[in-house]
Formats: C-alpha cells, sequence, structure tokens
C-alpha cells in the first residue's frame, strides 16, 4: 500500500512556508531586501520554497534573514557580501561563477550543509570553525591533502543495544573504509559487520559494554583514527496485564492533509481507537476491519472502515449502511452476491452479481463456482469452474482445485493452463525463492513462469506461503527541524541526528532511541512514534500483552495508556494560544474536510478575518511562552 511520507504533527509548523505561499494576506507588499541586485533577481526566479513565505512577490529583510536554505548560480555574483543577512541559512549550494574565497562563510553557525558544483574553490580550511554535517564538492580544486587537513575523526559513546549515525565529520569528503578494531564490542550497519564505507549513512551498532577503536583507510592506508565507547543500556520493565485485550490490527499512517501521525488501534472484541499528538480518541465499538488508500487526486490519504453490522464508512462518511461482507482495496462485496468499486470520494458502482468470494484485488469466486477475474475499467474474464483449495496470485496466478488439478493463468490470458494433475499442495519451500507443487506420491515439481519442472530435492522441507527474502530495511528514521523542538519546547538539536530509531532484538528487547535518549523495554512487540502534544515527544509502546504504553523522551518517563469507551476531548486553553489550536489553524487555513471554523481563538488580530497573519501572530505567541 503507497503512503505519503512521515511527518509528526508539529511538522505543520514545518509546512507553514507552503501554506502561506498560498495564503492571501490583504497588506502592502513587503520592501525588497537590500543585497545584490543580479543575486535579489535569481532568488526570486529561482530561490527555495521559504524565499518568498508570504508569496507577495518580494522578498523582504526579514524573510531574507529566516531563509534556512539557498540555492545561488555565482555567476550572478561579483562577490558574497549578499550572504551577511543570511543569518539562518542552514544549507547553501553554490554553483560556478569565479570567487573562490569563502572564508566569509565560518561567521555562520548555523550552517549544516555546504554543495559546491563547478566552483573553483581550492581551501576550505575555514570549515574547520563550523559544526557542518555534510559537505559535497563536484569540479573543485580541492585537493585529497587538503580534504584530510580538514575532516574530523570523532569519538563516540553509545548504549549496548542501540546504534547511531556513524561517519567522518562533514561527510561527504572522503571517499574511504572504516575498520573497527574488537568486533564483538561494535560493529557496523544493520548487521554489525566490522567494515562499512562511507555513505550518506552508516550506523554503528553497540553490541556489548566496553571501548575499542576505529580507523579510517583511504586506498587501503590509515589516516584517522576515533575511539569507541559502548555503555551499559537501561532497561525498562514493567509487570504484564493479564486482562489485555488483544489486539487485532495496528497501524501507523501519515497525510499532508491533517500534517499529523495517527496510530490506529483495533482490538479483537471491536473497540477502536486513534492515537495521535492530541492523544487516545475512541473511534466505536463493533468495527470488523480498517485500512487506508491514497485518494484518487493523490492528494490525502482515505480511512476505510468496516463493521461487524455490514456498514462501511470511507473518510467518516458512510457509504452502505448495511450489508458489506468483505472488501478488497477498493472492492466491496455485499452478501447479496454484488460486487461494488468504492472510490475514495465515496462514490461507487457496480462490477458484478452473483460472486461469493472475493480472493485478492483481481480474483473472485462466483456463486456457481466459476473463477473469474475483474477490474473497475477492464469488466470481467471467465476461467471456469473450480472448487479452490489453494490460490497464489501474481503475474502469473496458480490454482489449486480440490480434485488435485494444477492450473496458471498469465495476467491477460483468457483462459487457465492445465499445468500438472494429482497435486496435493503447493507454496515456496521456506526460506528460499523455489515454488513447488507437491504431488500424491510426494515428489516435487518446480512452477516458474506458468511452466513446471522436474524438481529434485532429498533432504526435508516445509512449504510457506511467502517466498523467503532479506529484510535489509533500516529502523524508522525521521528528521524535523530546529524551529518545530522549539515551538515543542523541547532543546533544539543539529537535523543529522535521528529522530528515532529502534531496533528489536532477538532477546525481546526493543531499544530505541530519540532526541538524544536511549531507550530499551522488554517485552516489546513494537514502536511507534514520535508525536507531539505541544510540550514533549511521544514514543507509543505496544507490547506482547498487547498493552500500549506512552514514553516520554523529555520527562524520560513511561506510563500505560488506558483505553476506555468514552470520547478524548483535545486539550486547549480559551485564553491563550497552544500547540493543539496552531494545528487546528492550520487544517482550517488548508481547508481541511471537518475543521472546525467557528473558534473564536482563530482570529488573533481580531480583525473579523483568519487568514495567514492570524497564523503567525498565533505561532510567535506559542514560541515566545
Amino acid at each position: 500500500m503507497k503512503l505519503k511520507k512521515l511527518f509528526t504533527a508539529v511538522m505543520s509548523l514545518a509546512l507553514m512556508g507552503n501554506v502561506m505561499s498560498y495564503g492571501s494576506v490583504n497588506a502592502q507588499a513587503d520592501t525588497p531586501v537590500d543585497i545584490e541586485k543580479s543575486v535579489y533577481d535569481w532568488l526570486v526566479e529561482y530561490g527555495s520554497y521559504d524565499t518568498d513565505k508570504n508569496g507577495d512577490g518580494v522578498i523582504s529583510l526579514e524573510e531574507y534573514e529566516t531563509m534556512e536554505h539557498m540555492y545561488i548560480d555565482l555567476n550572478y555574483a561579483t562577490d558574497l557580501s549578499f550572504l551577511e543577512k543570511a543569518k539562518s541559512l542552514r544549507k547553501v549550494d553554490f554553483s560556478n561563477g569565479t570567487i573562490t574565497d569563502f572564508s566569509v562563510l565560518k561567521t555562520m553557525k548555523n550552517l549544516r550543509i555546504i554543495e559546491f558544483v563547478n566552483v573553483p574553490v581550492s581551501d576550505i580550511s575555514w570549515s574547520s570553525e563550523l559544526d557542518l554535517y555534510m559537505m559535497y564538492l563536484d569540479g573543485t580544486k580541492v585537493t585529497d591533502e587538503h580534504k584530510l587537513s580538514v575532516v574530523q575523526f570523532e569519538d563516540y559513546e553509545l548504549p549496548a543495544g542501540h546504534r547511531i549515525t556513524f561517519g567522518t565529520k562533514p561527510k561527504g569528503l572522503l571517499d574511504c573504509t572504516f575498520l573497527v578494531e574488537n568486533n564483538d564490542i561494535a560493529g557496523f550497519e544493520d548487521e554489525g559487520k566490522d567494515t562499512t564505507e562511507e555513505s550518506f549513512y552508516n550506523y554503528l551498532y553497540g553490541k556489548s559494554v566496553g571501548e575499542t577503536t576505529y580507523s579510517v583507510l583511504v586506498d587501503g592506508e590509515v589516516v584517522g583514527q576515533g575511539k569507541i565507547k559502548v555503555v551499559p543500556s537501561h532497561i525498562i520493565s514493567y509487570a504484564p496485564d493479564e486482562n489485555a485485550c488483544k489486539v487485532k490490527k495496528s497501524e501507523s499512517v501519515q497525510n499532508y492533509g491533517i500534517s499529523m501521525m495517527q496510530q490506529s488501534i483495533l482490538f479483537e472484541d471491536g473497540r477502536y481507537y486513534e492515537y495521535t499528538s492530541d492523544g487516545l480518541t475512541f473511534r466505536g465499538e463493533g468495527v470488523k476491519d480498517f485500512y487506508f488508500l491514497i485518494s484518487e487526486d493523490d492528494d490525502d490519504i482515505i480511512e476505510y472502515t468496516h463493521y461487524e453490522n455490514g456498514r462501511l464508512d470511507v473518510d467518516k462518511k458512510t457509504v452502505f449502511e448495511e450489508g458489506v461482507a468483505s472488501t478488497e482495496v477498493n472492492f466491496v462485496l455485499k452478501e447479496d452476491g454484488s460486487l461494488f468499486y468504492v472510490y475514495t470520494d465515496g462514490r461507487f458502482k457496480k462490477i458484478s452479481d452473483g460472486i461469493s468470494e472475493i480472493l485478492n484485488l483481481k480474483y473472485a469466486l462466483t456463486q456457481n463456482g466459476h473463477l473469474i477475474s475483474f477490474s473497475e475499467k477492464d469488466g470481467m474474464k471467465d476461467y471456469g469452474s473450480f472448487d479452490v483449495k489453494k490460490f497464489f496470485y501474481g503475474y502469473v496466478s496458480y490454482v489449486l482445485d480440490e480434485n488435485g488439478e494444477l492450473s496458471a493463468i498469465k495476467s491477460g490470458d483468457k483462459s487457465a493452463k492445465l499445468l500438472c494433475e494429482n497435486v496435493v499442495d503447493m507454496g515456496y519451500i521456506k526460506g528460499t525463492y523455489i515454488f513447488v507443487c507437491v504431488l500424491e506420491d510426494g515428489t516435487l515439481r518446480m512452477l516458474n513462469n506458468g511452466n513446471i519442472y522436474d524438481y529434485k530435492r532429498e533432504e526435508e522441507y516445509t512449504l510457506s506461503d511467502k517466498s523467503y527474502y532479506i529484510d535489509y530495511s533500516n529502523p524508522l528514521t525521521m528528521y524535523i527541524p530546529e524551529k518545530s523542538i522549539e515551538v515543542a519546547g523541547i532543546t533544539p538539536y543539529v537535523d543529522d541526528v535521528p529522530y528515532m530509531s529502534s531496533i528489536h532484538s532477538d532477546d525481546g528487547v526493543e531499544y530505541f532511541t530519540c532526541l538524544g535518549r536511549y531507550v530499551a523495554m522488554l517485552n516489546v512487540k513494537e514502536t511507534f512514534g514520535a508525536f507531539c502534544d505541544g510540550e514533549d515527544y511521544i514514543i507509543l509502546i505496544h507490547c506482547n500483552d498487547d498493552t500500549f504504553w506512552e514514553y516520554r523522551i523529555g520527562a524520560d518517563t513511561v506510563k500505560k495508556i488506558q483505553f476506555g469507551n468514552d470520547d478524548v476531548t483535545e486539550p486547549g486553553n480559551d485564553d491563550k494560544a497552544d500547540a493543539v489550536t496552531l494545528v487546528r489553524l492550520l487544517k482550517y487555513l488548508v481547508s481541511e474536510d471537518g475543521a472546525d471554523k467557528d473558534d473564536k481563538r482563530f482570529d488573533v488580530n481580531e480583525d473579523g478575518a483568519v487568514n495567514v497573519v492570524d497564523f503567525i501572530m498565533m505561532k510567535n505567541m506559542l514560541v515566545s511562552e
């Protein structure tokens, strides 16, 4: 299922540049910032999204001073004096031109990333005075020897069981290899290897308590070293709850429409909850299933909710009051055998009658036992009568009939192809990609691309419905700008620090990291995060006994979440601005369906109109508190 990129609720603040560029501000145009005209004209034409925040066609001094990312072609600049007023820059991309002296950059203490492309720079010694995360050089005159005089090899400390981002500082200067001396204490990447290549991202993994060193090699020669110290991990335990209700399904989603992470939790008894930065909300009882789809205009994530009584809601609006038997993505089968395609805006159209079961999003069985394929646009194809025992869907789909006949259907075929008789089972040999069928006499036959081949296997085997795969996935890592942390009242940190990462060890301990906190918790099934409630960031922890816990990063506390049957009201304060009201105001400004349009706190300047000006004022009030 395609999902939007994850953001936290507080990311709405980071998105305010996008919102403001579309907002209507009934005010006189700003006065242009006083910088070199050719540079100013370049930025107006090609500047980044936050160059002209209010969208009035003018880059004011205030907008220029708060700009965080600048891309500039130096063919349009005679010197670098234009940078003096851009004191908030965190990233700058230079290209072309004839300027060679960039030492003025050492005064810009907020810079974290610098890129040079086809710029005749040769001296970057000034970069040692900056806390740079990355420096990218392409088509410059900087020698390898000079890079070595600038790059730093840091010492690292981390708890056992955790991992942190690792590499030279700044990244991007060297093409090197890292080698750890004692691989029993620490290792690199997901597998804890003893060597790794320099890349945009590397992870250092703490294996056991102790100290070791790492070496940096360029062309096989050691050019630097650093220390690694692994300390004991802080492990949190708790008494399992024997009365915990089993969780049927839990899914985390994010969309731009509400700029908020949502964790949806469905219990086996049909209770359904949402957990967001606003806290826990009871959604209802008697829920059978839920899932999320991208809207037709690819602009939002839409929730489909299927109730035990046959009701179907799309984006919290009822489409069918009753009679829904099952769903498969957009396709809905009703109890009377009618098959519908339900659009993400709630519209629907009938595909067929006489259906008994949906096998997947393309195939179904009819009430008279026929296997058919269907789609929203192309109608149906009938492949004949099958008493289906097993069915595998793909570009080539395989169907095993109860009478032992195995058939294959290639995508687009008008009929099924009989491959073999006397078949009792089929599936993947566990731990492999090999797809086979098993004959009555125990013989195996391999299936590939709609064909069948002889296959010998003498040792024992087990069949699986899924093929083997190696999971190289990194733990969930997200990034947020310092502005958002300041608003949340948490000490700012550099953007290159992982917002949240987690590792689930074989012994049942979950190690997770967020905002510099290292925490380990026993009996963890999975972790989700991180949410912000305007005061602290929260990691949601789902434990093996199906209880949920909140870990507050700033407070360093763990608290169990109590699931009741009452709606949880939003936090807020009628007398002053708070983060929740700010997020709700943002929802209103982007015309989110269902947003509260009558909150008197929205009109901050009391001019009778709610617009981006009120958002700016409320944001400033919140930051100043």
